[in-house]
């Protein structure tokens, strides 16, 4: 719901770590993700962006920076 509220203001990426890219659009198709998917088989790239557990959520400023890094789920609220 964020995603598809933030319209063009904001661009969410979700980003499949470890799992195989079947499975991992499988997934997305069956919980309604409409957002872009990419993958990280090998964990490099979360960990680049901070992440030490899953999920992690990386928030990207326009100038791509990274701002934060929140590690765990984050519901709606923390989203927005």
């Amino acid at each position: 719901r964020v995603h598809q509220a933030g319209g063009d203001q904001v661009a969410f990426v979700g980003l499949a770590v470890v799992d195989q890219q079947d499975a991992a659009r499988d997934l997305a198709a069956r919980t309604g993700v409409t957002y872009d998917l990419g993958f990280d088989q090998s964990g490099a790239i979360v960990r680049q962006l901070g992440g030490v557990v899953l999920p992690t959520t990386v928030f990207v400023g326009a100038d791509g920076a990274i701002v934060e890094a929140q590690a765990g789920e984050l519901d709606e609220a923390g989203l927005r």
